[in-house]
C-alpha cells in the first residue's frame, strides 16, 4: 500500500495533536516541518567516529551539535511542530552525540594528562652537566730581548 493511498484516519491517529491556528499567530507555522532525523543521526556517528581517531575538538562540536539538535526536534515533534516520523532517527542521533561528546571530552582528558606527564618527565631530568673548561694554553716564557751587537742566526 502507498503512503498516499492510506486511510486518512489511520495516518492521523499516529500523529500527535496539534494545537488549531489562527490568524493571530504571530508566530510562524511548523506544523508541516519536516525531521531531520538523518542529519542528527549521521552528526553523531560522525562524532563518535572523529573522538575514535583523536580528533577530539571535532568531535565535540558534531557531537554537541547532534545533542542539541536532537533535544530541541525531539521537543517539538512532542508539541506537534514537528514531522513525528522521524523520531526514532532523531533519538538515535541525540543518544549518539551524547556518546560521542561523552568519548571526545574522554579522548581529550587523556591528551591533555598525556602532554602534562611529558613535560613533567622533562622537567625532572636530571640537568647535563656544564663542560669542562678548555684548558688554559701552556704559558712560553717571553723571549729575552736581543742582545746589542750580537749576530743574529
Amino acid at each position: 500500500m502507498a503512503s498516499d493511498e492510506r486511510e486518512p484516519d489511520d495516518y492521523d491517529d499516529r500523529r500527535p495533536a496539534r494545537r488549531p491556528r489562527d490568524d493571530y499567530d504571530d508566530g510562524p507555522d511548523y506544523s508541516d516541518t519536516p525531521h531531520r532525523g538523518g542529519l542528527i543521526l549521521s552528526l553523531g556517528i560522525a562524532s563518535i567516529v572523529t573522538s575514535l581517531f583523536g580528533c577530539s575538538p571535532i568531535a565535540l562540536v558534531l557531537g554537541g551539535m547532534a545533542w542539541v539538535w536532537g533535544r530541541r526536534d525531539l521537543k517539538a515533534m512532542d508539541r506537534g511542530e514537528m514531522d513525528p516520523e522521524g523520531r526514532g532517527l532523531t533519538l538515535a542521533g541525540f543518544i549518539t552525540g551524547i556518546i560521542g561528546t561523552a568519548i571526545g571530552l574522554l579522548m581529550l582528558l587523556v591528551a591533555v594528562v598525556y602532554i602534562l606527564f611529558i613535560v613533567a618527565f622533562v622537567a625532572m631530568m636530571p640537568k647535563p652537566a656544564p663542560p669542562a673548561p678548555a684548558p688554559a694554553p701552556p704559558k712560553v716564557a717571553p723571549a729575552p730581548p736581543p742582545v746589542k751587537g750580537a749576530l743574529l742566526p
